[in-house]
C-alpha cells in the first residue's frame, strides 16, 4: 500500500473524498481544527500544521483539560519501563511494570514503597531531550491511602547552570509545595486529592522558564495555579548537558504505601 502524502490526509479530516459517513469537524478561518492551540505561522511566515501523531498525542492528553505547549517526549509505559532506572529505598519496596491499573493502554509503573529505611520507591528518567525556555512536566498518578510524600524532580544541566526544580504533594499538611530558590519548600496549593484508590487517577502538569529560572504553573486535575512569582535555584555548574527526571514515593512509617505513573510527557513552547 502506498503511503498518502499529508495534504491528501489532512482533505479526509476535513471530510472530503472520504468514503463512508461523513461528520462534520468545526475549523477556522485557515482550516485548521479550533479545538487545538498551534501558533498561526512558522518563523519563515507559513502556516503551522499539525500531523497525524501530535494529533494523537494531543486528543490523548494525560491531563484532560491542558493541552498546550509542543509534545516533545512521550512515554506510555505500553513497552515497558526500558527508558527508567526503577529503585527502592528500604529492605521491601518495589518499582515495576503492572498491568493490574492504568490511566490509559495496558501499563502502567507501580511504585510500592519500602516500609523502613528511606520508606520510598522510585523512577528516574535520563533524558536525551534537552529543552530550553517555557518547558511542562505531565504524568497520570493514582495513590493509596498510606502516602507521606510524592515529589517530582527535574535536575538539568545546561553547560552553565544546574536547575533544580521540586514539587511535592505532603500528605500530612494536605499541601502541594514547591522548591524555592532560597532553596526551601513553600505551599502553594491545598488540597488533600479526594478519593484515595489506585483506579482513580490524578493529572499533574508543572510548567517552568528555564531561561528567566522560574515556576509559570501548576495544573492539576481541572486546576491551574500561577507560579510565576516563585523561582528556583540555579546554580553554576559546567556539567554537560543533560537532564534527570525523578518521580518518588514516600509511605508512611511500618507501611507499603503504592502510587500508580502513567503517561509521561515533556512539552516545551508552552505558553507564557
Amino acid at each position: 500500500m502506498t503511503e498518502r502524502p499529508d495534504w491528501q490526509r489532512a482533505i479526509e479530516l476535513l471530510g472530503m473524498f472520504a468514503e463512508g459517513d461523513l461528520r462534520t469537524i468545526k475549523v477556522d478561518a485557515d482550516g485548521r481544527i479550533s479545538a487545538l492551540i498551534v501558533d498561526s505561522l512558522d518563523p519563515w511566515g507559513g502556516m503551522l500544521t499539525i500531523g497525524n501523531a501530535e494529533l494523537a498525542v494531543r486528543l490523548g492528553s494525560p491531563v484532560i483539560d491542558e493541552q498546550r505547549g509542543r509534545v516533545q517526549y512521550i512515554d506510555t509505559f505500553e513497552e515497558g519501563a526500558v527508558r527508567w532506572q526503577l529503585g527502592v529505598g528500604g529492605t521491601d519496596g518495589s518499582a515495576a511494570i503492572t498491568p493490574l491499573y492504568a490511566r490509559s493502554g495496558g501499563y502502567a509503573v507501580m511504585l510500592r514503597a519500602s516500609s523502613d529505611i528511606l520508606r520510598t520507591a522510585d523512577m528516574a528518567n535520563y533524558s536525551i531531550v534537552l529543552p530550553n525556555a517555557r518547558t511542562g512536566f505531565a504524568y497520570s498518578f493514582s495513590l493509596d491511602g498510606n502516602c507521606d510524600e510524592h515529589t517530582l524532580e527535574i535536575l538539568r544541566y545546561d553547560g552553565t547552570y544546574k536547575h533544580d526544580i521540586r514539587l511535592k504533594f505532603d500528605d500530612a499538611i494536605d499541601q502541594v509545595q514547591i522548591l524555592n530558590d532560597v532553596p526551601a519548600w513553600t505551599n502553594v496549593l491545598a488540597t488533600d486529592l479526594g478519593t484515595r484508590n489506585l483506579w482513580h487517577f490524578h493529572s499533574l502538569k508543572l510548567v517552568v522558564d528555564l531561561v528567566n529560572h522560574t515556576y509559570l504553573r501548576l495544573v492539576l486535575d481541572n486546576a491551574e495555579t500561577d507560579l510565576s512569582m516563585h523561582a528556583y535555584a540555579a546554580v553554576l555548574n559546567g556539567t554537560k548537558p543533560e537532564m534527570a527526571t525523578t518521580i518518588t514515593h514516600k509511605s508512611m512509617a511500618l507501611v507499603n504505601d503504592i502510587a500508580v505513573i502513567d503517561n509521561f510527557i515533556i512539552t516545551t513552547a508552552e505558553p507564557e
